[in-house]
C-alpha cells in the first residue's frame, strides 16, 4: 500500500461513502468499499450535509481544501463517493532560502512574470534528457515506513511545446532508473502555489472512461453519474512539497449534466510520484 491509515502522516489517504436516507447499499458493495477503508455516513438530504461533507474533506486534506462542494452541487444527488489524498513531503537537499531571487518566468513567447526562483548551487541532481525535454527527480525525506517519494519536473527545450512534452513521456515512458546523475553548477526552480477546481466529466470521456450507466451494483434503482469534481492544492518552496487533492463523484437517480545550467523559468510538467507501489500522486503543469 501507498500508505497506513495514518492521517497525520506524510502521506494519507482517505475514502469515504455519503448517501441519503433513500439508499441501502449492497451486502456485495460494502464488502467491496471495506477493501479502501472506505467510510459510510449517511443524512436525510446530501445537499443539506455539504457542510459535514466538507468538513471530512477538509479534515483529510489537512485543512487545504474547504468549502469543495455547494450545497447547489449535490442537489438531486442520493450519493455521493469521496476520495481524498494529502501529502507533506521534505526534500533531501533543501534550497537555501538565501539564494532565492526574484526572476523571470517566460509563461508564453510574449508573456513573462516575475516568481521567487530558489538555486541549489554545485550539486548532484537525478537527470534525464531527451529529443523534448530536461527533467530532475528532486526526492523527499520521508519515513522508511514509506514508499521513496520524488517531484518529477519536465522542462520542455527551447521551441518544444507542454504537449510534446507529454506525448514523449506518455510514449517513452520517464522511470526512475532512466534518469542518472549529473552535476549543476547552478539549478534553479520556481516556488509556486496551485489550487485549481474542475470537472473531470469531459476529460474521462474523450478518454473512454465508463463513467455512463446505472450502477445497478451499488444500490437498488438509478445510479448515475451527475457530475465529478475534482479540487487539488500543491505548494512548493525551500523547504519542501505540501499537496493535497480530493475527488467527489456525484451521483443521482436521473441524469442531468450541467455543462549545465538548467532553471525552470517557463510553462513545465510536474508530477509527484512514489515506487513501490509505482504511483504518481499528484501531477500538474505551472
Amino acid at each position: 500500500t501507498l500508505c497506513g491509515d495514518v492521517k497525520d502522516g506524510p502521506l494519507a489517504l482517505a475514502n469515504a461513502v455519503f448517501t441519503d436516507q433513500s439508499v441501502t447499499l449492497f451486502p456485495a458493495y460494502q464488502n467491496f468499499l471495506k477493501v479502501f477503508n472506505a467510510e459510510h455516513a449517511q443524512y436525510p438530504n446530501l445537499a443539506e450535509a455539504a457542510s459535514n461533507i466538507n468538513a471530512w474533506i477538509s479534515d483529510n486534506t489537512r485543512g487545504l481544501i474547504r468549502d469543495m462542494l455547494s450545497p447547489a452541487s449535490l442537489t438531486n444527488s442520493h450519493l455521493a463517493l469521496v476520495n481524498a489524498i494529502a501529502f507533506k513531503g521534505t526534500w533531501q537537499t533543501k534550497f537555501d532560502p538565501r539564494d532565492t531571487r526574484k526572476e523571470t518566468f517566460s509563461v508564453t513567447k510574449d508573456e513573462q512574470t516575475e516568481v521567487d526562483m530558489m538555486y541549489l548551487r554545485s550539486q548532484h541532481l537525478s537527470s534525464l534528457e531527451t529529443s523534448t525535454y530536461k527533467a530532475v527527480r528532486l526526492p523527499y525525506t520521508l519515513p522508511e515506513s514509506y514508499p521513496s517519494t520524488s517531484l518529477f519536473a519536465y522542462l520542455p527545450n527551447e521551441g518544444t511545446s507542454l504537449s510534446a512534452v507529454l506525448e514523449d513521456i506518455v510514449k517513452n515512458g520517464s522511470a526512475g532508473d532512466q534518469f542518472t546523475s549529473v552535476k549543476y553548477d547552478e539549478f534553479g526552480f520556481p516556488k509556486f502555489e496551485i489550487n485549481s477546481k474542475f470537472s473531470l466529466v469531459d476529460t474521462l470521456e474523450k478518454l473512454d472512461y465508463p463513467i455512463g450507466g446505472a450502477y445497478t451494483e451499488m444500490a437498488e434503482g438509478q445510479n448515475q453519474v451527475q457530475t465529478i469534481v475534482h479540487q487539488a492544492y500543491v505548494k512548493v518552496d525551500e523547504e519542501g512539497t505540501e499537496a493535497s487533492g480530493a475527488t467527489a463523484v456525484i451521483m443521482t437517480r436521473s441524469l442531468n449534466f450541467d455543462p549545465k545550467f538548467l532553471v525552470f523559468n517557463r510553462p513545465f510538467v510536474f508530477a509527484i510520484a512514489s515506487d513501490k507501489p509505482d504511483a504518481i500522486l499528484f501531477a500538474g503543469i505551472y
